[in-house]
């Protein structure tokens, strides 16, 4: 699992000071509100499955080219940063590659 620093040190590396102070604000929110919530913001900036932006709290996030392909999805229109490489994934975005290993445990008696 990523932790809520690592997206956000990757964008300060990358030159998106100004989507991570976005995402530092959101959070300073939740944290003054007691909330204790939490979200993936690689998923945010991937946008969907269709290249559409997300919105967290009011604020429209853009696509990024490095979210993409880390959850590897194809290119879209709306996507910014085509040659930057974001750190691997260590989380299974819904793939089927791992589909054989689980077990039914209905067939194990």
């Amino acid at each position: 699992m990523t932790t809520d620093n690592e997206a956000r040190v990757w964008l300060r590396a990358n030159g998106q000071n100004d989507v991570a102070d976005q995402i530092d604000v959101i959070m300073a929110g939740w944290r003054r509100c007691g909330a204790k919530a939490r979200r993936n913001w690689w998923d945010v900036l991937a946008g969907d499955r269709e290249g559409n932006p997300k919105r967290v709290e009011g604020i429209t996030f853009p696509v990024l080219a490095a979210a993409r392909r880390r959850r590897g999805w194809p290119r879209c229109d709306s996507e910014l940063g085509a040659g930057e490489v974001a750190p691997k994934s260590t989380q299974n975005h819904g793939s089927d590659e791992n589909l054989g290993s689980v077990r039914d445990p209905r067939q194990e008696q």
